[in-house]
C-alpha cells in the first residue's frame, strides 16, 4: 500500500499466483495424465478514508512552576527562612528572624513649667546626665517622642507635646549632641498613655519625655 497523502488516502495492489492440480485417473480412470492449472490474480485498489482527518492531539499544558512557601506568613520563603514558626505579626529582618525592638528610654524628671515647653531646673540637670551618657556612647542615634496627659484639647496638647519635644532636642544639641544623631522628634499629644489619667500621679507618668534608640 501506498500512502498518498496525510489524510490517508492510498493506493493499494496486490497480486497472487496459484496453482492446482487434478488427479485425472480419479476422475476420468487410469491412463490420463493430471490435470495442473495456474491462476495469477492481479487487484489495484484505491483506499478513500471517509470523515475528517484525524487531529493531532493538543500537548498537555506544563504544569505551573511550584510557588515557593511561606509556612509562617512572615514574608520570607522557607528555603530563606532562618527563624521558622515566627508568630504571625511579627516584624521581622531579611533572615525572617523577629527584630529586637529597644525599649524606650523614659525621661524621668524631665518636666516643664505648667502650661509650658520651658524646662525646669530639675528637667535640666536630667538632661545633663543624658547628655554624658550619650557623649559616651557616640555611635548611638535616636529618636525623641513627647506626650501629655489629657487635661485640655487634643488638638492643644498635640501642639504642647510637640513644643516640649523641640526643647529638649534644642537642649541636647547645645550641650554637645549632634542634630546627625536626632534622627527625629515627634509629639504625640495625649496618646498612648502608659498610666490613667484619672490620677494627679497617673498624669505625672503620662507627661513623659521618651528616647528611642534608632541606630548603635
Amino acid at each position: 500500500m501506498y500512502q498518498l497523502n496525510d489524510y490517508g488516502l492510498a493506493v493499494r495492489a496486490e497480486y497472487r499466483y496459484r496453482y492446482t492440480t487434478v488427479d485425472s485417473a480419479d476422475i476420468y480412470g487410469a491412463g490420463y495424465e493430471d490435470q495442473r492449472y495456474d491462476d495469477h490474480i492481479l487487484s489495484l485498489g484505491m483506499q478513500i478514508p471517509l470523515g475528517a482527518p484525524p487531529t493531532a492531539a493538543e500537548p498537555a499544558p506544563a504544569p505551573a512552576p511550584a510557588q515557593p512557601m511561606d509556612s509562617d506568613g512572615d514574608g520570607v520563603i522557607d528555603a530563606n527562612d532562618q527563624c521558622p514558626g515566627t508568630p504571625r505579626g511579627t516584624e521581622v529582618d531579611a533572615r525572617g528572624c523577629p527584630i529586637e525592638k529597644k525599649a524606650p528610654i523614659v525621661l524621668k524628671g524631665v518636666t516643664f513649667e505648667f502650661d509650658s515647653a520651658k524646662l525646669t531646673m530639675q528637667a535640666e540637670n536630667r538632661l545633663n546626665n543624658v547628655v554624658d551618657a550619650l557623649q559616651a556612647s557616640s555611635e548611638v542615634k535616636f529618636r525623641i517622642d513627647g506626650y501629655t496627659d489629657s487635661i485640655g484639647t487634643e488638638q492643644y496638647n498635640q501642639g504642647l507635646s510637640q513644643r516640649r519635644v523641640d526643647s529638649v532636642r534644642q537642649y541636647l544639641i547645645q550641650h554637645g549632641i549632634t542634630s546627625s544623631r536626632i534622627t527625629g522628634t515627634q509629639g504625640h499629644g495625649e496618646s498612648n498613655p502608659v498610666a490613667t489619667n484619672e490620677t494627679a500621679a497617673g498624669r505625672a507618668q503620662n507627661r513623659r519625655v521618651e528616647l528611642n534608640v534608632t541606630e548603635q
